[in-house]
C-alpha cells in the first residue's frame, strides 16, 4: 500500500507540474493561438496510468476549472476525489474535512467511532465491529445469522426465520398456533396455545377440567376423572363392564344391566331392571328354587318353572308345574281317575298312582292302580280278587263297589280307600261310587295261572246299567255287546252277560249259567258270563267267561277265565280284575 501512494504521490507531482505549465504557456505572451487559448481556460482533464505488477490501472483525473482541480477514483460513475484547491505544499491531513488522497472519507470533527466515517477516515461498513449509522449491531467477525448480531448488521429478532440464542425456533411467519409460536418458543403443552398435534391446551395441570395436562380432550378411559364430561371414575385400561368402574367411566351399582364380579364387585347377576320377581333380584342375586322366594317364572314359592314340581294346592299355570301332573284352576290337584292322568300326561306309564275321585269332597285320596297300556289305557282297578282264597275272604254285607275291603288269606278286613291301596298286590275290592259316577266305561280281566288262561273285556254300560251295577244287578238275562280278547289275542266284539250279586240264592258249580233249581244256594258271583242265567254251561270252548264267584256247595272260590271249570276241579291258582275309565 506504501509503495502505492508513493507511485500516487510522484503521478501527482508530474500532473501539478502539466498544470503549472500548462498555465504558464495560456497566461505568456501568446504561445498559441485565440482556440488554444479558448481551450486551456477552461476545463483540463489529464489521466494517468499507473502500471504496476496487477496490470494497467487507471490514475486519478485531474480536471481544472477555474483554478481549481479535483481527483476522483475512476468508476462507472463520477466522484469526487482527494482535494486540490491546498498548495502543492500542504500534507493532507485526516480529519481536516477533506477526503484526500488515500482516504476514503473525511468528514471533519463528525470523524470517529460510530460515525460514517471513521477516525482513521475510512468509511464506516457493517462489519468493521464498529456500530455505524443504519446498523442495529456490529460485532466484526462474530457477526453471524445466528448470532445475536447478524451478518446484514442487524439485530437478531423473532420472526427473522433465522434461530438465535434465547430462541427455541424461528419459523419467520406470525402464525402463533403453529410448530414455532410468534414469540420464537416450540410448541409444547400446558403453554396456553393450541398446536398440533394439541387438541386443547388450558395452561393448567388439571386433569378434571375440559384438557387434560396432555394437552388431550376429556375421554374415558384416560385416567382422568372429567365431571364435565359426565364421568363419575376413570380407571384407565382397568375400566371394564366388569369392574368397579365401567367402560363409560359410571361407577358400577347393581340394576346397571353390567355384571360386577372384579374389584370390589360381587354380583350374581345384574338384568339391569326393577323386577323383584325375576332371574336377578333387586339385590343382584340370582334366584334360585331354595331362596324362599317366588321368582323367576315360579309358580309358586320355589317350584314350578325351572324348579322342581309343586306340591298339591301350590299355585300352578301348567300341569308339568305339578308333580300330580294336573293342574287345574290355577292349583295343583290329583287325578280324579287313571283316565283324569293319561289325559293330562300321555307319557304316564303303568303302575301306583294315588286319587282323588270326589276332588275337594271330604273324602281322602287314596292309591290305585292304573293300566295305561291295554284298549288305550287310562283303566283305574277297583277291584283285585285271587281265587286261591277261602269264601269268606270275599265282603258280601255291601254291594260290590260299594264299599272297601280288604282280601285275605284266612277272610277278609272293611277298611276304606285310602287305607287299602289297591294293587297289583293288594287283594280287595274299592268303594267305587265315586270313580263309577264318572266312569263311561267298565272292564274285567282275569289271569289263569293253574291252566295259562287269560281274558280281557270291555263296554259302555248306560247310565241306568251302571246303577243296577250299584244296586241290584244279580246275572243280567240280556247280553251286552263288549270287546273281548282271550289269551292276548286283538279285541273283538261278541255278546256278554253281566253278574254282580253279593248275596243271593241263585247260582251254581260252574257259577256261569243255569243248574237247575236243586243247586240254587246261598252264593255270590261277580264278573261276566258268556251264556244267560237260563242256559248251562259246562262248555271249556265258551271264551266269553270273565267270572268269579263261590258256591255253598263248594267250599272255595272259582275261577272261569275264558272256560268253564269243571266239577270237582282243584282250586285254580288265579286272580280276577274289576277296571273303570
Amino acid at each position: 500500500m506504501a509503495g502505492r501512494k508513493g507511485s500516487i504521490s510522484s503521478l501527482w507531482g508530474v500532473a501539478a507540474a502539466a498544470i503549472v505549465g500548462l498555465s504558464g504557456c495560456s497566461g505568456g505572451g501568446g504561445g498559441g493561438d485565440s482556440e488554444t487559448d479558448a481551450t486551456t481556460s477552461g476545463s483540463t482533464t489529464m489521466m494517468v496510468q499507473e502500471t504496476g505488477t496487477s496490470g494497467t490501472t487507471e490514475a486519478p483525473m485531474i480536471t481544472e476549472s477555474g483554478g481549481t482541480a479535483s481527483a476522483g477514483e475512476s468508476t462507472s460513475s463520477t466522484t469526487t476525489q482527494p482535494n486540490t484547491t491546498s498548495s502543492p505544499d500542504e500534507d493532507p491531513e485526516c480529519g481536516d474535512g477533506a477526503v484526500d488522497l488515500g482516504e476514503e472519507c473525511d468528514d471533519g470533527a463528525e470523524n470517529g467511532p460510530g460515525k460514517a466515517c471513521k477516525a482513521d477516515c475510512t468509511a464506516n461498513f457493517c462489519g468493521d465491529d464498529d456500530k455505524g449509522p443504519g446498523e442495529e449491531c456490529d460485532l466484526g467477525v462474530e457477526n453471524q445469522d445466528d448470532g445475536l448480531c447478524k451478518s446484514d448488521c442487524t439485530l437478531a429478532s423473532c420472526g427473522d426465520g433465522v434461530v438465535q440464542p434465547g430462541e427455541g425456533c424461528d419459523d419467520g411467519n406470525e402464525v402463533d398456533d403453529d410448530d414455532c409460536s410468534n414469540s420464537c418458543k416450540l410448541t409444547s403443552c400446558g403453554d396456553g396455545a393450541v398446536q398440533p398435534p394439541e387438541l386443547c391446551d388450558d395452561a393448567n395441570a388439571d386433569n378434571s377440567d375440559g384438557c387434560t395436562d396432555f394437552c388431550l380432550l376429556p375421554a374415558c378411559g384416560d385416567g382422568y376423572v372429567q365431571p364435565t364430561a359426565g364421568e363419575e371414575c376413570d380407571d384407565g385400561l382397568s375400566n371394564d363392564n366388569n369392574a368397579d368402574c365401567t367402560a363409560l367411566c359410571i361407577n358400577a351399582v347393581c340394576g346397571d344391566g353390567l355384571l360386577h364380579t372384579e374389584g370390589k364387585g360381587s354380583e350374581e347377576c345384574d338384568d339391569g331392571n326393577s323386577a323383584e320377581d325375576d332371574a336377578c333380584s333387586n339385590q343382584c342375586v340370582a334366584a334360585t328354587c331354595a331362596d324362599q322366594l317366588k321368582n323367576n317364572g315360579e309358580s309358586d314359592v320355589d317350584c314350578g318353572g325351572s324348579c322342581e314340581a309343586c306340591a298339591l294346592g301350590q299355585s300352578c299355570g301348567l300341569d308339568s308345574e305339578c308333580a300330580s301332573k294336573i293342574c287345574e284352576q290355577g292349583g295343583c290337584i290329583l287325578p280324579r281317575s287313571c283316565a283324569h292322568l293319561l289325559d293330562k300326561d300321555e307319557t304316564s306309564p303303568s303302575g301306583s298312582y294315588v286319587i282323588d275321585p270326589d276332588g275337594a269332597a271330604p273324602a281322602a285320596p287314596f292309591e290305585v292302580y292304573c293300566d295305561m297300556v291295554t284298549a288305550g289305557g287310562g283303566w283305574t282297578m277297583i277291584g283285585n280278587l285271587h281265587s286261591n282264597r277261602i269264601p269268606g275272604s270275599i265282603f258280601r254285607g255291601q254291594r260290590f263297589f260299594t264299599a272297601a275291603w280288604q282280601q285275605q288269606l284266612g277272610g277278609h278286613a272293611v277298611t276304606t280307600n285310602d287305607q287299602l291301596s289297591l294293587s297289583q298286590d293288594v287283594f280287595g275290592m274299592l268303594d267305587a261310587k265315586d270313580l263309577i259316577s264318572a266312569a263311561g266305561e267298565l272292564r274285567y280281566s282275569c289271569n289263569d295261572q293253574s291252566r295259562s288262561l287269560s281274558g280281557d273285556a270291555y263296554w259302555t254300560p248306560t247310565a241306568g246299567e251302571w246303577t243296577e251295577l250299584l244296586t241290584s244287578l244279580i246275572y243280567s238275562p240280556n247280553s251286552k255287546t263288549a270287546e273281548f280278547s282271550a289269551n292276548g289275542g286283538a279285541f273283538a266284539p261278541g255278546s256278554v252277560y253281566p253278574t254282580a250279586a253279593n248275596l243271593h240264592t241263585y247260582g251254581c258249580w260252574h257259577i256261569c249259567g243255569s243248574c237247575g233249581p236243586a243247586q240254587q244256594q246261598q252264593s255270590f258271583q261277580v264278573g261276566i258270563c258268556g251264556t244267560p242265567p237260563s242256559q248251562g254251561d259246562n262248555s271249556l270252548a265258551n271264551l266269553r267267561q270273565i267270572a268269579i264267584g263261590y258256591h255253598d256247595g263248594y267250599q272255595q272260590l272259582r275261577l272261569e277265565c275264558t272256560a268253564d271249570t269243571p266239577n270237582n276241579t282243584p282250586i285254580l291258582n288265579g286272580t280276577w280284575q274289576a277296571w273303570v275309565r
